[in-house]
């Protein structure tokens, strides 16, 4: 009975997977996706490879140890991210407005410098914060804690 049920949501899964594929292909071909749309496409990508890899109906390629799929981790490194992207937001409206303003002088040593670097830093931050959440949602983590 067991193995009937896998099998039967194996193949719904691999239905579901090449509808969503076909559905995604549509879309972008035919259709002007905004932002929100496209983040919407990328989070029910991230769920879909989640069910695909936990049914395993592809091999883990993080090796097919038990691995733990919990939702906090994953939502720490999403909020980890948010918290940098924000900052970054803050940080570069931040010191426009000062040079704006003429609170700092605006010259290529305090643009590249004061402004620029921090913010890329804190975006490259973000971003590593979101994907490796995207990466541990999808293929999970090592129980073993490493």
């Amino acid at each position: 009975m067991a193995i009937a049920r896998q099998t039967f949501y194996g193949s719904a899964l691999r239905i579901l997977v090449i509808c969503a594929v076909v559905a995604c292909i549509y879309y972008l071909w035919a259709g002007q996706p905004t932002v929100s749309t496209a983040i919407a496409i990328g989070i029910a990508c991230v769920i879909l490879a989640r069910l695909v890899i936990r049914a395993r109906l592809f091999p883990n390629p993080f090796g097919e140890t038990d691995r733990d799929y919990s939702v906090r981790p994953v939502l720490w490194g999403i909020i980890k991210g948010g918290v940098c992207l924000s900052a970054a937001f803050v940080w570069g409206i931040g010191c426009v407005l000062a040079m704006r303003y003429l609170v700092i002088p605006d010259t290529p040593l305090v643009e590249y410098g004061l402004m620029g670097a921090p913010f890329v830093l804190l975006i490259l931050a973000g971003a590593w914060f979101l994907i490796a959440s995207g990466i541990r949602a999808v293929y999970g983590h090592d129980r073993r804690g490493y």
